[in-house]
């Protein structure tokens, strides 16, 4: 006896897309209630009238799937766009930073584990870069900070993390705590910061959504905590990311 059809309605955003055959890609989805979802799109055809808009890279829609087996690969049936972030893929950068996050996003999110908090996290931070006037770094930095707290490794700033006096100098990168100067200066691997940056970061972690880049540093204070939380992410998550690599080199040529 055939087996049937296993449906499954979600809401998601579309990550990643990679050529499957001549007509189809597949496609990688964070969604609300499935968490990261890979899909073939058979309907798919770049540039063709009566492509489904909700399958575009970078897309939020609904999505109505199938799978033939426990095994295999969901397939797209339906797409409803919801936001499309036309403005993220109509711009070079947008696209360099949006492929980045949606890397580190595909990373930390696990296939049938919801993680709606993320979710809504990567829908904000891709509102944001959707912006004519996006201030890339800041957004950056940002959600690096912000996937730290999301994944349980939010620095703790509040005092020295080893002697608990009220003062903070360098970061312990690999800890993920606060040290004074006397205790910093011999910790191999740790970053000095000032009072600036240590009040960025823990407004960045501490803020709600919608506030979360409402904060001001000039440019060389901003250059610094993209440095830290880029350097303070990979670590934590073990993974170096191709993606942010790409990000820099375009940032310098």
């Amino acid at each position: 006896m055939a087996e049937k059809l296993k449906l499954a309605e979600t809401t998601g955003l579309i990550t990643k897309e990679v050529k499957y055959g001549d007509l189809s890609r597949i496609i990688t989805i964070i969604t609300e209630d499935m968490g990261k979802v890979c899909a073939i799109t058979n309907k798919y055809r770049r540039g063709k009238s009566g492509c489904m808009p909700g399958l575009s890279l970078f897309s939020y829609s609904k999505f109505v799937l199938f799978q033939n087996n426990e095994k295999s690969l969901y397939h797209v049936n339906e797409a409803d766009i919801i936001e499309p972030f036309k403005n993220i893929r109509e711009n070079l950068m947008g696209i360099i930073y949006a492929s980045y996050f949606g890397d580190v996003a595909n990373r930390v999110c696990v296939e049938n584990e919801s993680d709606t908090e993320f979710l809504r996290l990567l829908l904000n931070i891709f509102y944001a870069l959707s912006k004519d006037n996006a201030k890339y770094d800041k957004i950056k930095t940002v959600f690096e900070w912000k996937t730290a707290v999301s994944e349980g490794y939010a620095p703790s700033l509040e005092r020295c993390g080893k002697c608990s006096r009220d003062e903070v100098a360098y970061i312990d990168m690999q800890r993920g705590v606060g040290l004074c100067g006397n205790c910093g200066k011999n910790c191999a691997g740790a970053a000095q910061v000032n009072d600036g940056i240590v009040r960025a970061i823990k407004y960045i972690c501490g803020a709600d959504y919608p506030k979360m880049l409402s904060f001001d540093v000039n440019e060389k204070m901003l250059e610094y905590l993209n440095s830290l939380s880029e350097i303070y992410l990979q670590m934590h998550l073990d993974y170096r990311f191709k993606t942010l690599d790409y990000l820099k080199k375009m940032k310098i040529s």
